[in-house]
């Protein structure tokens, strides 16, 4: 009777420890993939192409007087900016440096998302635009 006990609890240790096997290893958290520039080697860049997006983060919004909205985001393992906007056909974003001719636009052509390349902005600020061509009313994020 012993031996059958030992062999039955040996057979159940066996049986959870396979079950039990996999717990927990689905639970870590994927890891965002891996940018592939870095500040200046970002600059006019698609955000989404290069990953920069996946720690993106929104760091300003402004509207024009029409309530279209453009949005700066920043990418800390990046080091660079963009604009994006949810505006109409027509309008046009952009992104720039403050004190520094570095710019990128990019024309709303579907009225759907549309977003900008990035700039540098390691030891930089800069800013996010709007405009709507139709009565040229521009709107401005704060710098950063």
């Amino acid at each position: 009777m012993r031996k059958h006990l030992a062999v039955s609890l040996a057979s159940l240790t066996m049986a959870l420890g396979a079950l039990t096997a996999g717990v927990g290893a689905g639970t870590a958290s994927a890891q965002p993939a891996r940018t592939s520039c870095y500040a200046e080697s970002c600059s006019h860049l698609n955000p989404y192409k290069t990953y920069c997006s996946s720690d993106g983060r929104e760091i300003y919004s402004a509207p024009n007087e029409l309530r279209h909205v453009v949005h700066l985001y920043y990418s800390p393992s990046c080091r660079a900016v963009w604009a994006e906007s949810w505006a109409p056909a027509g309008d046009t974003i952009r992104v720039e440096r403050a004190g520094n001719p570095s710019v990128y636009s990019q024309d709303v052509t579907d009225g759907s998302h549309a977003w900008t390349g990035m700039i540098n902005d390691a030891g930089y600020t800069a800013h996010a635009m709007i405009n709507d061509d139709g009565v040229n009313v521009w709107g401005q994020t704060g710098d950063y």
